[in-house]
């Protein structure tokens, strides 16, 4: 008899043991890894997606930006909205792409030089 009584004893604790395993442990886990990945995904490709959008615009508009920003009547603003206006309506693409590379050396040189970071 008692070994009968060691194996109901040894049967409960098994019972119990097994009521305690979640058996979708590995699902949950799984589920939430792929929850936390779909974010970093999605946020990545809005990040991609914003800074495409910045290296879009055009770099004597940037320029424009700033220093209209700062005084609508100085000189660097009055030259540079000329520049840019010359940039998005020449005629010939080789001109306009020579005017956008210009502009794009004045925000590299202010970055360097004057440690001016134009938005």
């Amino acid at each position: 008899m008692g070994e009968l009584e060691d194996l109901d004893k040894d049967l409960s604790v098994l019972k119990q043991e097994a009521d305690n395993i979640d058996p979708y442990r590995y699902q949950k886990r799984r589920r939430m890894i792929y929850a936390i990945l779909t974010g970093a995904g999605l946020a990545g490709l809005s990040f991609l997606a914003l800074e495409m959008v910045k290296q879009t615009r055009n770099p004597c508009e940037r320029v424009v930006n700033y220093f209209c920003a700062q005084d609508k009547a100085s000189l660097n603003c009055q030259t540079y909205l000329s520049v840019f206006d010359e940039s998005e309506h020449d005629t010939s693409p080789a001109m306009r792409g020579e005017l956008r590379a210009q502009c794009d050396t004045k925000i590299k040189r202010m970055l360097e030089e004057e440690q001016i970071k134009i938005p």
